[in-house]
């Protein structure tokens, strides 16, 4: 291969598309199909480093230092045209099932008044 294990992830993260890896093969003289073993290889590299990194003690990864500030997660307010737009849905869903009672009301009455006729 002609690029390097981080250029090849870089330009995978950049771009996932078919077309950018077909180009990145053919660029390489290789196949889609050892593009994908390669990136598997080292999304499996970056796993085992993270793993070993999990399991070193507290005390080689870092010294005492400062304790970290926890921050509660502020609740993420709606974009204004996300609102309107499900306030518009709720409103058009409220006015069909009120369409929809008022038809069961009435297919209702017509029943009484069939059952009525049929047993006078």
């Amino acid at each position: 291969m002609k690029m390097t294990a981080e250029e090849i992830v870089k330009i995978y993260k950049s771009d996932p598309s078919k077309e950018t890896m077909q180009q990145l093969a053919i660029d390489n003289d290789c196949t889609l199909k050892d593009i994908g073993e390669f990136l598997k290889e080292a999304a499996a590299a970056k796993t085992e480093k993270t793993q070993q990194a999990a399991e070193k003690p507290a005390e080689e990864k870092k010294g005492p230092g400062r304790p970290k500030k926890t921050k509660e997660p502020k609740p993420k307010e709606l974009p204004e045209y996300v609102k309107a737009t499900l306030e518009a849905r709720l409103k058009t869903l409220n006015e069909n099932r009120q369409i929809l009672l008022t038809s069961l009301e009435r297919v209702n009455r017509e029943a009484e008044e069939i059952t009525k006729f049929l047993y006078e």
